[in-house]
This record gives C-alpha cells, sequence and structure tokens, in this order.
C-alpha cells in the first residue's frame, strides 16, 4: 500500500532523511514511484533539479554504441564460423568491418542529430518570430492546445497570458506544446557525441577478438577460440544491458536477459545464413 503524505509538506532534513546527490535525483524519484514511497519522493524532490545532464547523456551514448559494436563482433564471428575460416581472415574481416562500422554509426549519428538541431532551432526562430509580429495569433494557439488538453478556457486564457510575456520562456513552450519539439542544450555538443560513439564502439567491438590476436590457432584450438570470443562478446553485452537498466532504474535482470536475446538472435541469424550461402556457393 502506498504510504500517506504528510499534511505539510517538510524539508529532507527535516524528515530525518539523507538528501541524495543531485545526479541521483531522478533515478531515486523514479524508484519512490515504483515503491509507491511518498517520503522518498519528497526527499527526492527536494534537491535541486539539473536542467540536463550532459555526462548522463553521454554515459548512455557510450553504453549503446558500445552494445552495437558488440552485436556487430557477434554477427563477424558467428558468420566466420559457419563459413569455416581461418585465424587471420577472423581477425582481419572482424577488425575490419567492426572499425567501419564504427566510423559509419558515429559520422552518420552525429550528422544525423547535428541537422535535426539546425531543423529545431530554425524553428524555434520562427516561432520567436511569430510571437514578435503576431503575439495574440501565439497567445491563441497555445490557448487551444491547453484547451484540447482539457483546461477551462477562462483559466487557459489566464495562464498563458501571464506566461506569453517571458518570450524566451514562452517561445520554449510553444516549440514543447505545438511543434512536439525540445530545443538543444546550448552545451550538446555533436562532435564530442560523435567520438564517444567511436570510441565505445570499436573498443567494445574489438575486445571479443583480441582471443584471436593473442593467442595462436590450430584446427583444433579454433573452435574454442571462436567459444571464448562469443563468450566475450555476450558477457560484455549482457554487462552493458544491465548498466542501461541501472540508468534508467529499471530492472537489471531483464536487461541481462534481454541483451542475451538480441545477442542469440543476432549470432544465430549471421551463422545460418552464412552456412547456407557457402554450402549453396
Amino acid at each position: 500500500m502506498a504510504r500517506q503524505a504528510p499534511t505539510v509538506p517538510l524539508l529532507a532534513e527535516e524528515n530525518g532523511l539523507q538528501v541524495p546527490p543531485t545526479a541521483q535525483r531522478l533515478v531515486n524519484a523514479r524508484r519512490a514511484f515504483e515503491e509507491g514511497n511518498v517520503a522518498g519522493s519528497i526527499v527526492a524532490h527536494s534537491v535541486a533539479n539539473e536542467a540536463h545532464h550532459v555526462g548522463g547523456e553521454y554515459l548512455k551514448d557510450s553504453v549503446r554504441s558500445g552494445s552495437e559494436g558488440l552485436l556487430v563482433a557477434l554477427a563477424v564471428l558467428a558468420a566466420a564460423r559457419g563459413a569455416d575460416v581461418s585465424q587471420s581472415v577472423v581477425i582481419s574481416i572482424g577488425v575490419a568491418c567492426v572499425t567501419a562500422a564504427a566510423v559509419a554509426v558515429s559520422v552518420a549519428g552525429a550528422l544525423d542529430k547535428k541537422a535535426h538541431d539546425e531543423f529545431v532551432l530554425k524553428e524555434r526562430r520562427r516561432e520567436a518570430w511569430e510571437l514578435e509580429n503576431n503575439p495574440e495569433g501565439e497567445v491563441a494557439e497555445v490557448v487551444s492546445i491547453f484547451v484540447d488538453k482539457g483546461m477551462d478556457r477562462g483559466d487557459a486564457e489566464k495562464a498563458v497570458r501571464l506566461m506569453a510575456p517571458y518570450k524566451e520562456f514562452f517561445t520554449d513552450l510553444m516549440m514543447a506544446m505545438e511543434l512536439e519539439m525540445q530545443v538543444p542544450a546550448e552545451d550538446e555538443n555533436r562532435s564530442t557525441e560523435g567520438v564517444i560513439a567511436f570510441v565505445s564502439f570499436s573498443l567494445c567491438g574489438l575486445m571479443p577478438f583480441f582471443v584471436f590476436i593473442f593467442t595462436k590457432s590450430s584446427d583444433e584450438s579454433l573452435t574454442h577460440q571462436f567459444q571464448a570470443s562469443g563468450a566475450v562478446a555476450l558477457a560484455l553485452l549482457c554487462l552493458l544491458g544491465a548498466v542501461k537498466k541501472c540508468l534508467t532504474a529499471q530492472n537489471i535482470a531483464r536487461g541481462v536477459f534481454e541483451a542475451a536475446l538480441c545477442g542469440g538472435l543476432t549470432a544465430t541469424a549471421a551463422h545460418t545464413v552464412s552456412s547456407l550461402v557457402v554450402g549453396r556457393f
């Protein structure tokens, strides 16, 4: 049963509860919601909110890119096993594929985000221009949106007219409510995101191939190398799956299961197709 909220909201210190670090505020708020913990929610919201956590976003990007690199590695390993190729071929194809994919993913991702940011900022300039030259029209649009969401028209008129003089704020509000666009933060750097994606993708994607690089191979030991490298890739993929769920305060076991399932399906598809193609040609 959910805990009852106190009749008078108190500061966290007055509740005798420890105030969490600011970076943990959102995680703790989500946990309190899942547990129905009203006191915990009060503690989480007693910490000043940071509008944008750049470090956290970079960490999420690195986890996602690392997972993608491991999936590429698993696909290459499974395909190479299905084609029954030598150690040197596994190394050369694996390193080349992971590196090329890292470049493609990081550059394409950074350019795509940059293009989207430019489009959003252009739309924001248009909204600001319209607010400057036709304020009543913009106010009417936002009022209509509030009414459509269930707000009384009189209350909507009062609320919107109170906010409209704050032009920067009101422009961002119109972007969110009218166009459903999030204005990029000033400290977001798409080039940095691209570098992080490349490094994470490459490092994680190349790790399974270290088994082949640092061990000698024979016909008998090649099977063990494939097994060991596949185990390394799957273990790292499950670890990143757990980290991803941890960052979003979700079930860690589910993250491990989803990562293992995704890796298994990827490897199975690559091995099956490779075997069929080699057998056909």
